[in-house]
Protein backbone atom coordinates (compact mmCIF):
# COMPACT_ATOMS: atom_id res chain seq x y z
CA UNK A 1 0.00 0.00 0.00
CA UNK A 2 2.55 2.46 0.81
CA UNK A 3 4.56 1.31 -2.02
CA UNK A 4 1.73 2.55 -4.36
CA UNK A 5 1.01 5.66 -2.53
CA UNK A 6 4.76 6.99 -2.80
CA UNK A 7 4.04 6.51 -6.61
CA UNK A 8 1.31 8.51 -6.32
CA UNK A 9 3.25 11.41 -5.09
CA UNK A 10 6.08 11.01 -7.47
CA UNK A 11 3.41 11.13 -10.12
CA UNK A 12 1.70 14.40 -9.15
CA UNK A 13 5.37 15.66 -8.92
CA UNK A 14 6.37 14.87 -12.50
CA UNK A 15 3.58 14.21 -14.37
CA UNK A 16 0.74 16.99 -13.53
CA UNK A 17 -3.09 14.95 -14.99
CA UNK A 18 -3.47 16.35 -18.33
CA UNK A 19 -0.63 19.30 -18.18
CA UNK A 20 2.31 16.95 -19.08
CA UNK A 21 4.51 17.11 -22.66
CA UNK A 22 4.25 13.54 -24.57
CA UNK A 23 7.76 12.61 -24.54
CA UNK A 24 8.61 11.37 -27.58
CA UNK A 25 9.55 7.24 -28.68
CA UNK A 26 11.74 6.54 -30.66
CA UNK A 27 10.52 3.18 -32.59
CA UNK A 28 13.16 0.58 -32.38
CA UNK A 29 16.13 0.03 -34.25
CA UNK A 30 15.29 -3.90 -35.01
CA UNK A 31 11.62 -5.42 -35.13
CA UNK A 32 10.38 -6.14 -31.91
CA UNK A 33 8.06 -9.37 -32.03
CA UNK A 34 5.50 -9.89 -29.05
CA UNK A 35 1.91 -11.64 -28.91
CA UNK A 36 -0.85 -10.33 -27.64
CA UNK A 37 -4.33 -12.18 -26.46
CA UNK A 38 -7.05 -10.48 -26.62
CA UNK A 39 -10.86 -10.55 -27.28
CA UNK A 40 -12.98 -9.30 -30.40
CA UNK A 41 -16.69 -8.18 -30.37
CA UNK A 42 -18.86 -6.10 -33.06
CA UNK A 43 -18.28 -3.60 -34.41
CA UNK A 44 -14.26 -3.94 -34.12
CA UNK A 45 -13.13 -5.91 -36.68
CA UNK A 46 -9.73 -8.50 -36.92
CA UNK A 47 -9.69 -7.29 -40.65
CA UNK A 48 -9.95 -3.27 -40.24
CA UNK A 49 -8.26 -1.98 -37.97
CA UNK A 50 -5.21 0.31 -36.82
CA UNK A 51 -2.43 -2.54 -35.83
CA UNK A 52 -0.76 -2.70 -39.37
CA UNK A 53 -0.22 1.23 -38.71
CA UNK A 54 0.87 0.54 -34.87
CA UNK A 55 3.91 -2.13 -36.67
CA UNK A 56 4.87 0.51 -39.50
CA UNK A 57 5.05 3.41 -36.88
CA UNK A 58 7.13 1.44 -34.00
CA UNK A 59 8.68 -0.98 -35.94
CA UNK A 60 6.89 -3.87 -34.19
CA UNK A 61 5.43 -7.10 -35.03
CA UNK A 62 1.97 -7.99 -32.84
CA UNK A 63 1.37 -11.62 -33.14
CA UNK A 64 -2.19 -10.96 -31.84
CA UNK A 65 -5.24 -13.75 -31.19
CA UNK A 66 -8.73 -12.40 -32.04
CA UNK A 67 -10.58 -14.60 -29.50
CA UNK A 68 -14.37 -14.82 -29.19
CA UNK A 69 -16.14 -12.52 -26.62
CA UNK A 70 -18.09 -15.97 -25.45
CA UNK A 71 -16.17 -18.09 -22.77
CA UNK A 72 -13.21 -15.43 -23.09
CA UNK A 73 -12.26 -15.96 -19.11
CA UNK A 74 -11.98 -19.27 -19.97
CA UNK A 75 -9.51 -18.77 -22.94
CA UNK A 76 -7.32 -16.40 -20.66
CA UNK A 77 -7.15 -19.27 -17.89
CA UNK A 78 -5.87 -21.96 -20.70
CA UNK A 79 -3.69 -19.70 -21.72
CA UNK A 80 -1.83 -20.31 -18.28
CA UNK A 81 -1.47 -23.91 -19.09
CA UNK A 82 0.19 -23.27 -22.31
CA UNK A 83 2.20 -20.74 -23.33
CA UNK A 84 1.84 -17.63 -21.75
CA UNK A 85 1.41 -14.77 -25.17
CA UNK A 86 3.73 -11.99 -23.68
CA UNK A 87 0.35 -9.57 -23.34
CA UNK A 88 -3.08 -10.14 -22.11
CA UNK A 89 -6.08 -7.79 -22.70
CA UNK A 90 -9.12 -8.10 -19.78
CA UNK A 91 -11.88 -6.40 -19.90
CA UNK A 92 -12.23 -5.74 -15.81
CA UNK A 93 -9.21 -5.08 -13.65
CA UNK A 94 -11.24 -7.38 -11.23
CA UNK A 95 -10.11 -10.01 -13.82
CA UNK A 96 -6.82 -9.41 -13.02
CA UNK A 97 -6.84 -10.92 -9.37
CA UNK A 98 -7.00 -14.72 -10.72
CA UNK A 99 -4.05 -13.70 -12.86
CA UNK A 100 -2.03 -12.34 -9.74
CA UNK A 101 -2.98 -15.37 -7.59
CA UNK A 102 -1.45 -17.41 -10.14
CA UNK A 103 1.61 -15.55 -10.33
CA UNK A 104 1.26 -15.29 -14.35
CA UNK A 105 1.22 -11.24 -14.63
CA UNK A 106 4.35 -9.19 -14.09
CA UNK A 107 3.62 -6.11 -11.53
CA UNK A 108 4.83 -2.85 -13.35
CA UNK A 109 4.97 -0.23 -10.22
CA UNK A 110 8.18 0.39 -10.51
CA UNK A 111 8.19 0.32 -14.83
CA UNK A 112 5.33 2.82 -15.70
CA UNK A 113 7.34 5.88 -14.34
CA UNK A 114 10.38 4.91 -15.98
CA UNK A 115 9.21 3.37 -19.52
CA UNK A 116 5.64 4.81 -20.12
CA UNK A 117 5.29 8.31 -18.88
CA UNK A 118 2.80 9.43 -21.90
CA UNK A 119 0.27 7.17 -20.18
CA UNK A 120 1.29 8.01 -16.85
CA UNK A 121 0.28 11.84 -17.71
CA UNK A 122 -3.26 10.92 -17.70
CA UNK A 123 -3.18 9.17 -14.35
CA UNK A 124 -3.55 11.29 -11.18
CA UNK A 125 -3.50 10.04 -6.74
CA UNK A 126 -6.87 9.73 -6.76
CA UNK A 127 -6.93 7.23 -10.16
CA UNK A 128 -4.45 5.49 -8.71
CA UNK A 129 -7.53 3.28 -6.49
CA UNK A 130 -8.85 2.11 -9.42
CA UNK A 131 -5.54 0.41 -11.04
CA UNK A 132 -3.64 -0.91 -8.29
CA UNK A 133 -3.54 -4.29 -6.39
CA UNK A 134 -4.22 -3.81 -2.85
CA UNK A 135 -2.78 -7.26 -1.40
CA UNK A 136 0.40 -6.37 -2.20
CA UNK A 137 0.37 -2.58 -3.63
CA UNK A 138 1.56 -3.45 -6.92
CA UNK A 139 0.20 -1.82 -10.06
CA UNK A 140 -0.48 -4.60 -12.97
CA UNK A 141 -2.43 -3.29 -15.76
CA UNK A 142 -2.15 -1.01 -18.43
CA UNK A 143 -5.61 0.74 -18.87
CA UNK A 144 -7.50 2.52 -21.68
CA UNK A 145 -8.16 5.69 -20.89
CA UNK A 146 -11.15 7.43 -21.95
CA UNK A 147 -12.05 10.40 -19.53
CA UNK A 148 -15.69 11.12 -20.71
CA UNK A 149 -18.27 10.57 -17.99
CA UNK A 150 -21.29 11.00 -20.05
CA UNK A 151 -22.06 7.69 -21.54
CA UNK A 152 -24.80 5.76 -19.89
CA UNK A 153 -28.17 6.75 -19.33
CA UNK A 154 -31.59 5.45 -18.41
CA UNK A 155 -33.80 5.44 -21.36
CA UNK A 156 -37.51 5.09 -22.28
CA UNK A 157 -40.28 4.32 -24.48
CA UNK A 158 -41.90 7.86 -24.79
CA UNK A 159 -44.29 6.53 -27.94
CA UNK A 160 -45.31 3.84 -25.27
CA UNK A 161 -46.01 6.06 -23.37
CA UNK A 162 -47.96 8.55 -25.89
CA UNK A 163 -49.66 5.48 -26.45
CA UNK A 164 -51.09 5.00 -23.32
CA UNK A 165 -51.80 8.57 -23.09
CA UNK A 166 -49.29 8.61 -19.58
CA UNK A 167 -46.85 11.92 -18.77
CA UNK A 168 -43.36 11.06 -17.72
CA UNK A 169 -43.53 10.44 -13.59
CA UNK A 170 -41.58 12.38 -11.13
CA UNK A 171 -41.47 9.32 -8.76
CA UNK A 172 -40.90 6.40 -7.63
CA UNK A 173 -44.40 5.23 -7.58
CA UNK A 174 -45.09 6.78 -10.87
CA UNK A 175 -42.28 4.66 -12.45
CA UNK A 176 -44.09 1.64 -11.14
CA UNK A 177 -47.36 2.80 -11.89
CA UNK A 178 -45.86 2.94 -15.30
CA UNK A 179 -44.14 -0.54 -15.41
CA UNK A 180 -47.50 -1.91 -14.54
CA UNK A 181 -49.17 0.04 -17.25
CA UNK A 182 -46.63 -1.28 -20.13
CA UNK A 183 -47.00 -4.87 -18.60
CA UNK A 184 -50.79 -4.78 -18.41
CA UNK A 185 -52.20 -2.14 -21.66
CA UNK A 186 -50.70 -3.54 -24.89
CA UNK A 187 -47.93 -0.61 -24.72
CA UNK A 188 -45.85 -1.72 -28.20
CA UNK A 189 -49.46 -1.69 -29.69
CA UNK A 190 -49.19 -5.50 -31.18
CA UNK A 191 -52.32 -6.45 -29.89
CA UNK A 192 -51.02 -8.59 -27.51
CA UNK A 193 -51.01 -7.50 -23.65
CA UNK A 194 -48.29 -10.37 -22.54
CA UNK A 195 -45.52 -10.13 -24.87
CA UNK A 196 -43.69 -6.74 -23.28
CA UNK A 197 -41.05 -6.40 -20.97
CA UNK A 198 -41.23 -3.67 -18.58
CA UNK A 199 -37.70 -3.10 -17.61
CA UNK A 200 -34.85 -5.13 -19.43
CA UNK A 201 -31.35 -5.98 -18.31
CA UNK A 202 -29.96 -6.30 -15.36
CA UNK A 203 -30.85 -4.57 -12.09
CA UNK A 204 -27.65 -2.91 -10.59
CA UNK A 205 -28.74 0.66 -11.80
CA UNK A 206 -31.82 0.52 -9.58
CA UNK A 207 -28.99 0.27 -6.86
CA UNK A 208 -28.07 4.10 -7.41
CA UNK A 209 -32.22 4.92 -6.95
CA UNK A 210 -31.62 3.99 -3.32
CA UNK A 211 -27.98 6.05 -2.79
CA UNK A 212 -26.51 2.78 -3.14
CA UNK A 213 -23.09 3.67 -5.38
CA UNK A 214 -21.82 -0.01 -6.03
CA UNK A 215 -18.46 -0.42 -7.87
CA UNK A 216 -17.93 -0.09 -11.75
CA UNK A 217 -15.38 -1.35 -14.10
CA UNK A 218 -15.13 -0.29 -17.70
CA UNK A 219 -17.96 1.16 -18.21
CA UNK A 220 -20.56 -0.63 -16.11
CA UNK A 221 -22.58 -1.99 -18.55
CA UNK A 222 -22.10 -5.76 -18.94
CA UNK A 223 -20.03 -5.95 -15.98
CA UNK A 224 -19.74 -9.69 -14.39
CA UNK A 225 -21.53 -10.46 -11.46
CA UNK A 226 -18.86 -9.30 -8.80
CA UNK A 227 -18.31 -6.27 -10.19
CA UNK A 228 -21.29 -4.33 -8.66
CA UNK A 229 -20.98 -5.80 -5.36
CA UNK A 230 -18.78 -2.77 -3.01
CA UNK A 231 -20.03 0.56 -2.09
CA UNK A 232 -18.92 3.43 0.23
CA UNK A 233 -22.32 3.01 3.12
CA UNK A 234 -23.49 5.80 4.38
CA UNK A 235 -21.00 5.55 6.82
CA UNK A 236 -18.53 6.43 4.94
CA UNK A 237 -17.06 2.96 5.23
CA UNK A 238 -15.68 0.85 1.81
CA UNK A 239 -17.67 -2.31 2.29
CA UNK A 240 -20.00 -4.82 -0.14
CA UNK A 241 -23.44 -3.38 -0.71
CA UNK A 242 -25.32 -5.95 1.59
CA UNK A 243 -23.98 -4.14 4.70
CA UNK A 244 -25.35 -0.31 3.27
CA UNK A 245 -28.31 0.33 5.73
CA UNK A 246 -30.62 0.86 2.65
CA UNK A 247 -30.08 -2.59 0.99
CA UNK A 248 -32.09 -4.26 2.81
CA UNK A 249 -35.18 -1.54 1.25
CA UNK A 250 -33.70 -2.04 -2.17
CA UNK A 251 -33.94 -6.27 -2.22
CA UNK A 252 -37.54 -6.03 -0.35
CA UNK A 253 -38.53 -4.21 -3.56
CA UNK A 254 -36.83 -5.96 -6.37
CA UNK A 255 -38.23 -9.12 -4.84
CA UNK A 256 -42.25 -7.72 -5.25
CA UNK A 257 -41.23 -5.73 -8.71
CA UNK A 258 -39.87 -9.35 -10.36
CA UNK A 259 -43.18 -11.42 -8.75
CA UNK A 260 -45.38 -8.75 -10.02
CA UNK A 261 -43.58 -8.82 -13.38
CA UNK A 262 -42.32 -5.43 -13.81
CA UNK A 263 -38.74 -6.35 -14.25
CA UNK A 264 -36.91 -8.67 -16.59
CA UNK A 265 -37.11 -12.34 -15.60
CA UNK A 266 -33.42 -12.80 -17.11
CA UNK A 267 -32.51 -9.59 -14.90
CA UNK A 268 -29.59 -12.55 -14.34
CA UNK A 269 -28.52 -13.26 -17.36
CA UNK A 270 -29.42 -10.49 -19.97
CA UNK A 271 -26.16 -8.56 -20.14
CA UNK A 272 -25.75 -5.34 -22.91
CA UNK A 273 -25.42 -7.16 -26.05
CA UNK A 274 -29.05 -9.53 -25.43
CA UNK A 275 -30.45 -5.98 -24.16
CA UNK A 276 -29.92 -4.63 -27.00
CA UNK A 277 -31.56 -6.86 -29.33
CA UNK A 278 -34.48 -6.07 -26.91
CA UNK A 279 -34.77 -2.58 -27.11
CA UNK A 280 -34.74 -3.47 -31.16
CA UNK A 281 -37.44 -5.72 -30.76
CA UNK A 282 -40.38 -3.84 -29.70
CA UNK A 283 -40.70 -5.44 -27.10
CA UNK A 284 -38.86 -3.57 -23.25
CA UNK A 285 -39.86 0.04 -22.41
CA UNK A 286 -37.30 0.99 -19.87
CA UNK A 287 -33.75 -0.08 -20.19
CA UNK A 288 -30.13 1.30 -18.67
CA UNK A 289 -27.96 1.54 -21.16
CA UNK A 290 -25.37 3.92 -23.24
CA UNK A 291 -26.48 7.19 -24.55
CA UNK A 292 -26.08 6.29 -28.57
CA UNK A 293 -28.43 2.91 -27.86
CA UNK A 294 -31.79 5.68 -28.33
CA UNK A 295 -30.60 6.45 -31.40
CA UNK A 296 -29.53 3.01 -32.78
CA UNK A 297 -32.79 0.99 -30.99
CA UNK A 298 -35.09 4.02 -32.12
CA UNK A 299 -33.77 3.66 -35.97
CA UNK A 300 -33.81 0.16 -35.78
CA UNK A 301 -37.15 0.09 -35.11
CA UNK A 302 -38.57 2.66 -37.30
CA UNK A 303 -36.62 0.63 -40.18
CA UNK A 304 -38.49 -2.34 -38.96
CA UNK A 305 -41.66 -0.52 -39.35
CA UNK A 306 -42.48 0.64 -36.06
CA UNK A 307 -42.64 4.10 -37.71
CA UNK A 308 -43.63 6.04 -34.13
CA UNK A 309 -40.97 4.52 -32.18
CA UNK A 310 -38.86 6.96 -30.35
CA UNK A 311 -36.75 5.74 -27.54
CA UNK A 312 -35.64 8.63 -25.03
CA UNK A 313 -32.73 9.73 -22.33
CA UNK A 314 -34.20 10.25 -19.38
CA UNK A 315 -33.10 11.55 -15.99
CA UNK A 316 -32.29 8.92 -13.22
CA UNK A 317 -34.87 6.74 -11.86
CA UNK A 318 -35.80 8.33 -8.49
CA UNK A 319 -35.77 6.01 -5.52
CA UNK A 320 -38.45 5.74 -3.14
CA UNK A 321 -36.26 8.40 -1.10
CA UNK A 322 -36.12 10.59 -3.88
CA UNK A 323 -32.47 9.91 -4.61
CA UNK A 324 -31.90 10.37 -8.54
CA UNK A 325 -27.78 9.03 -9.29
CA UNK A 326 -25.85 7.16 -12.07
CA UNK A 327 -21.94 6.23 -12.45
CA UNK A 328 -19.47 8.42 -14.42
CA UNK A 329 -18.14 6.40 -16.64
CA UNK A 330 -15.16 4.73 -15.61
CA UNK A 331 -11.87 6.53 -16.51
CA UNK A 332 -9.90 3.36 -17.32
CA UNK A 333 -11.00 -0.05 -18.78
CA UNK A 334 -9.44 -2.61 -20.92
CA UNK A 335 -6.76 -3.56 -19.16
CA UNK A 336 -3.55 -5.34 -20.31
CA UNK A 337 -1.58 -7.16 -18.32
CA UNK A 338 2.11 -8.23 -19.15
CA UNK A 339 2.80 -12.08 -18.23
CA UNK A 340 5.97 -13.93 -16.56
CA UNK A 341 6.41 -15.22 -20.30
CA UNK A 342 6.89 -11.78 -21.55
CA UNK A 343 9.26 -11.20 -18.50
CA UNK A 344 11.25 -14.90 -19.25
CA UNK A 345 11.79 -13.23 -22.88
CA UNK A 346 12.74 -10.30 -21.82
CA UNK A 347 10.64 -8.22 -23.68
CA UNK A 348 8.48 -6.43 -20.90
CA UNK A 349 10.48 -2.78 -21.17
CA UNK A 350 9.84 -3.43 -25.26
CA UNK A 351 6.37 -3.83 -24.57
CA UNK A 352 5.52 -1.18 -22.41
CA UNK A 353 7.72 1.47 -25.03
CA UNK A 354 5.25 0.37 -27.66
CA UNK A 355 2.45 1.43 -25.38
CA UNK A 356 4.53 4.71 -24.26
CA UNK A 357 4.39 5.29 -27.67
CA UNK A 358 0.26 4.51 -27.71
CA UNK A 359 0.03 7.43 -25.47
CA UNK A 360 2.45 9.65 -27.33
CA UNK A 361 0.60 12.40 -29.43
CA UNK A 362 1.28 10.57 -32.28
CA UNK A 363 -0.44 7.51 -31.03
CA UNK A 364 -3.05 9.13 -29.67
CA UNK A 365 -3.64 11.19 -33.19
CA UNK A 366 -3.73 7.72 -35.06
CA UNK A 367 -6.03 5.96 -32.42
CA UNK A 368 -8.67 8.45 -32.36
CA UNK A 369 -8.33 9.80 -36.26
CA UNK A 370 -6.83 7.39 -38.14
CA UNK A 371 -4.66 7.70 -41.10
CA UNK A 372 -4.56 11.27 -42.79
CA UNK A 373 -6.10 11.78 -45.97
CA UNK A 374 -8.09 8.16 -45.59
CA UNK A 375 -10.28 9.05 -42.80
CA UNK A 376 -9.79 12.60 -41.62
CA UNK A 377 -7.98 15.64 -43.00
CA UNK A 378 -6.23 18.38 -40.92
CA UNK A 379 -8.24 21.86 -41.15
CA UNK A 380 -6.98 24.73 -39.42
CA UNK A 381 -4.57 22.95 -37.53
CA UNK A 382 -7.10 20.52 -36.80
CA UNK A 383 -8.10 17.62 -37.81
CA UNK A 384 -11.21 16.88 -38.94
CA UNK A 385 -12.88 13.18 -39.62
CA UNK A 386 -14.62 12.58 -42.73
CA UNK A 387 -18.13 12.38 -42.67
CA UNK A 388 -18.26 8.47 -43.96
CA UNK A 389 -15.90 7.92 -40.86
CA UNK A 390 -18.09 9.67 -38.41
CA UNK A 391 -21.40 8.95 -39.49
CA UNK A 392 -22.20 6.71 -36.19
CA UNK A 393 -19.85 4.80 -33.81
CA UNK A 394 -20.10 1.96 -35.29
CA UNK A 395 -18.89 3.31 -39.07
CA UNK A 396 -15.96 5.52 -37.12
CA UNK A 397 -15.12 1.97 -35.15
CA UNK A 398 -15.28 0.02 -38.46
CA UNK A 399 -12.45 2.17 -40.02
CA UNK A 400 -10.15 0.82 -36.62
CA UNK A 401 -10.20 3.94 -34.58
CA UNK A 402 -10.93 3.36 -30.54
CA UNK A 403 -9.94 0.01 -30.93
CA UNK A 404 -10.39 -1.40 -27.85
CA UNK A 405 -9.19 -5.10 -27.72
CA UNK A 406 -6.21 -2.94 -27.62
CA UNK A 407 -5.12 -0.07 -24.43
CA UNK A 408 -5.02 3.25 -26.18
CA UNK A 409 -6.55 6.31 -25.44
CA UNK A 410 -9.88 8.09 -26.35
CA UNK A 411 -10.16 11.93 -26.51
CA UNK A 412 -13.40 13.57 -26.01
CA UNK A 413 -12.97 15.80 -29.51
CA UNK A 414 -13.25 12.19 -31.20
CA UNK A 415 -15.79 11.47 -29.40
CA UNK A 416 -17.74 14.77 -29.94
CA UNK A 417 -17.41 14.63 -33.75
CA UNK A 418 -19.00 11.38 -34.07
CA UNK A 419 -21.61 12.40 -31.67
CA UNK A 420 -22.15 15.13 -33.92
CA UNK A 421 -21.12 13.88 -37.32
CA UNK A 422 -19.39 17.72 -37.00
CA UNK A 423 -22.95 19.06 -38.07
CA UNK A 424 -24.92 21.96 -35.72
CA UNK A 425 -27.08 21.05 -33.24
CA UNK A 426 -30.72 22.31 -34.51
CA UNK A 427 -29.19 20.36 -38.25
CA UNK A 428 -29.09 17.20 -36.77
CA UNK A 429 -30.88 14.49 -37.81
CA UNK A 430 -33.86 13.83 -35.28
CA UNK A 431 -32.63 10.29 -34.05
CA UNK A 432 -28.95 11.76 -33.57
CA UNK A 433 -30.22 14.97 -31.32
CA UNK A 434 -31.75 11.41 -29.70
CA UNK A 435 -28.74 10.77 -28.36
CA UNK A 436 -27.22 13.90 -28.06
CA UNK A 437 -29.91 15.17 -25.54
CA UNK A 438 -29.65 11.44 -23.70
CA UNK A 439 -25.75 12.20 -23.45
CA UNK A 440 -25.92 15.44 -22.07
CA UNK A 441 -29.16 15.38 -19.82
CA UNK A 442 -27.12 13.54 -16.82
CA UNK A 443 -24.29 16.09 -16.05
CA UNK A 444 -25.96 16.83 -12.70
CA UNK A 445 -26.48 13.66 -11.57
CA UNK A 446 -23.10 11.58 -11.93
CA UNK A 447 -21.27 9.96 -9.02
CA UNK A 448 -18.22 8.05 -8.92
CA UNK A 449 -18.29 4.70 -8.28
CA UNK A 450 -16.77 2.36 -5.35
CA UNK A 451 -13.39 0.92 -6.48
CA UNK A 452 -13.05 -2.67 -6.12
CA UNK A 453 -10.03 -3.07 -3.91
CA UNK A 454 -7.49 -5.90 -5.12
CA UNK A 455 -7.06 -7.23 -1.47
CA UNK A 456 -5.73 -10.71 -0.25
CA UNK A 457 -8.87 -11.69 0.56
CA UNK A 458 -10.83 -10.18 -2.43
CA UNK A 459 -8.36 -12.06 -4.62
CA UNK A 460 -8.68 -15.05 -3.04
CA UNK A 461 -12.45 -15.19 -2.88
CA UNK A 462 -13.55 -13.18 -6.31
CA UNK A 463 -14.74 -16.07 -8.00
CA UNK A 464 -15.66 -18.25 -5.02
CA UNK A 465 -17.57 -16.55 -2.08
CA UNK A 466 -18.39 -13.44 -3.92
CA UNK A 467 -19.87 -15.10 -6.95
CA UNK A 468 -21.60 -16.86 -4.67
CA UNK A 469 -22.91 -14.18 -2.78
CA UNK A 470 -24.18 -12.58 -6.03
CA UNK A 471 -25.71 -15.56 -7.06
CA UNK A 472 -27.83 -16.22 -3.79
CA UNK A 473 -28.97 -12.18 -4.72
CA UNK A 474 -30.51 -13.02 -7.85
CA UNK A 475 -31.88 -16.46 -6.12
CA UNK A 476 -33.58 -14.13 -3.69
CA UNK A 477 -35.46 -11.55 -6.16
CA UNK A 478 -36.40 -14.35 -8.52
CA UNK A 479 -38.53 -16.20 -5.60
CA UNK A 480 -36.14 -19.01 -5.07
CA UNK A 481 -35.23 -18.51 -1.47
CA UNK A 482 -36.50 -16.04 1.03
CA UNK A 483 -35.44 -12.55 2.12
CA UNK A 484 -34.21 -14.25 5.36
CA UNK A 485 -32.76 -17.38 3.91
CA UNK A 486 -30.18 -14.80 1.56
CA UNK A 487 -29.86 -13.59 5.08
CA UNK A 488 -28.84 -16.42 6.98
CA UNK A 489 -26.98 -17.76 3.68
CA UNK A 490 -25.20 -14.95 3.85
CA UNK A 491 -23.76 -14.85 6.74
CA UNK A 492 -22.71 -18.02 6.45
CA UNK A 493 -20.46 -16.78 3.84
CA UNK A 494 -19.19 -13.78 5.82
CA UNK A 495 -18.54 -16.59 8.04
CA UNK A 496 -16.37 -18.85 6.11
CA UNK A 497 -14.08 -15.64 4.37
CA UNK A 498 -16.67 -13.31 2.73
CA UNK A 499 -16.19 -11.14 6.49
CA UNK A 500 -12.52 -10.86 5.76
CA UNK A 501 -12.54 -9.39 2.11
CA UNK A 502 -15.03 -6.91 3.61
CA UNK A 503 -12.60 -6.08 6.38
CA UNK A 504 -9.32 -5.96 4.30
CA UNK A 505 -11.01 -3.77 1.85
CA UNK A 506 -12.51 -0.83 5.03
CA UNK A 507 -9.19 -1.28 6.09
CA UNK A 508 -7.20 -0.73 2.99
CA UNK A 509 -9.92 2.41 2.14
CA UNK A 510 -9.40 4.07 5.60
CA UNK A 511 -6.09 4.30 4.99
CA UNK A 512 -6.35 5.61 1.66
CA UNK A 513 -8.22 8.23 2.09
CA UNK A 514 -6.33 9.00 5.36
CA UNK A 515 -2.74 9.13 3.52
Amino acid sequence: MKKVLSLSLALLVLFSCFGAMAEKQESFPETVEFSYLTQMWEPFSAENNLVSEYEKAMNVKMDVEWAPVDNYSTRVLTSLAGDLPDAIMLRNVSDVATLVDQGAVVPLTDLLNEYCPNLMRFISEEDLAYLYNVGDGEIYVIPAVTDIPNINTWTVRQDWLDNLGMEMPTDWEGWKNLLRAFRDQDANGNGDPKDEIPYAGELWPFLYSYGIFASSTNNGISASTTDSLFCVDENGNYTLIFEHGKYRDYLTEMVEMYKEGLIDPEFATREETEKRKVMNSNSCGLAFTQAEQVQLSTDSLRSGGVESATWVGIAPVPGPDGVQALFARSKFGFYTVLTTGAEEKGKVIDILKFFNWMYSDEGIMLNNYGVEGVTYNMVDGKPVMLDNVRESFNTYRGCGMNFQPISSLWTVDAYVQVLTNGTPYEELPETRKLFYDAFYLNDPYFVTSAPILQTEAYIENANTLLAEAAQLQAQCIAGLITIDEFYSRYESLKASGLQDVIDQGTAAYAQMMNE
